[in-house]
C-alpha cells in the first residue's frame, strides 16, 4: 500500500494504493489520524485501491467520525471496485459521502 498526502489549505487529499485490508489498516490509520485531527475536508482517493476488506472500511468509519466530531468532512473519491462492492454491501455507501 502507498499513501500519497497533498492539499491546500483546510482541504487535504490522500491517495491510497495497493491492498487495504488487515495488515496494512495499521499504517493507514496512522497516516490519516494527523490529518483527520486537522483538515477542513479530508478528501480520501481510493481509485488505485487493488484490494479493501472490512478492516479498512473500519478504518474509513473511525476517520470520519473523528473529523464529524469537529464539523469537518471526509468524501471518498473514486472508490475501486473492491472498494464500492464492500461500502454498498455493509450499507456504508448510504452514509458516507462518495463522489465517483
Amino acid at each position: 500500500m502507498r499513501i500519497d498526502l497533498g492539499g491546500a489549505t483546510g482541504t487535504v487529499e490522500v491517495t491510497v494504493v495497493g491492498e487495504v485490508d488487515f495488515g496494512t489498516v495499521p499504517w493507514l490509520e496512522a497516516e490519516l489520524a494527523p490529518v483527520a485531527a486537522r483538515a477542513e475536508t479530508l478528501r480520501i482517493r481510493l481509485a488505485g485501491v487493488t484490494f479493501f476488506d472490512a478492516a479498512g472500511a473500519g478504518a474509513l468509519v473511525h476517520c470520519t467520525r473523528v473529523c464529524r466530531a469537529r464539523d469537518a468532512r471526509v468524501v471518498l473519491v473514486e472508490p475501486a471496485a473492491s472498494v464500492r462492492r464492500i461500502l454498498d454491501v455493509t450499507g456504508l455507501s448510504r452514509i458516507l459521502d462518495i463522489e465517483s
